[in-house]
């Protein structure tokens, strides 16, 4: 983590606040290093980060992500979920922002490949990427979202050491992703994935 204070400041729009600005952070900025370096290691992390909104989560998530990508040489995706009310469109958003963020054109196409019959439309170079909105085909997506992430990570891994997903906080989703979901399930099948799922939730509800 330290090289990273020797490079370019991530304090631009779309980069998160340099570290120094995180007061009384660096127990959780180590932990969650840790978690990159094991999810780079082949052990699938899932991460949430919890908090009162306002306090920073936000920050500390994109921070790790600049990290994860620039010191574990990671691909990413920042998944805004807002409006989405379903797995289906759950699902949709989170490859078509995957697809959207890879700067690599090499690796682009390898995972439009992949993802091709789930695609509507694509402009120059992914910026204007679109998932189809048909739902049994995200369905199929849904039940084989473990499946598409090994072979994502097994697409990428001569160039790329792992992958890392984050979905800002909304309580409605938080509820969405503990349904019978790829998220989670089944977490060990593919003990050998690069793979780290990163959540922020602002609070968690209490039911009676």
């Amino acid at each position: 983590m330290a090289g990273i204070m020797n490079k370019e400041s991530p304090f631009t729009p779309g980069r998160p606040v340099p570290i120094e600005y995180f007061v009384a952070r660096f127990k959780e900025i180590t932990r969650l290093e840790r978690a990159v370096k094991q999810a780079s290691s082949g052990r699938n992390e899932n991460i949430f980060i919890l908090g009162e909104r306002g306090i920073g989560k936000s920050s500390l998530a994109s921070f790790i992500r600049y990290l994860a990508e620039k010191e574990y040489d990671f691909i990413s995706a920042h998944c805004f979920l807002g409006g989405v009310k379903d797995l289906e469109g759950m699902i949709r958003i989170i490859f078509q922002r995957l697809l959207q963020e890879v700067s690599d054109k090499s690796i682009f196409d390898s995972l439009k490949d992949i993802f091709d019959k789930y695609i509507k439309a694509i402009t120059l170079f992914g910026v204007g990427v679109e998932f189809t909105e048909n739902r049994s085909k995200l369905r199929t997506l849904i039940d084989n979202f473990l499946p598409a992430i090994k072979k994502i990570n097994e697409t990428i891994k001569e160039r790329k050491k792992g992958i890392m997903l984050d979905t800002p906080e909304d309580p409605n989703i938080f509820f969405l992703q503990f349904r019978p979901l790829p998220l989670f399930h089944l977490q060990h099948q593919f003990r050998q994935c690069n793979y780290l799922y990163l959540t922020r939730i602002p609070h968690l509800p209490l039911h009676a």
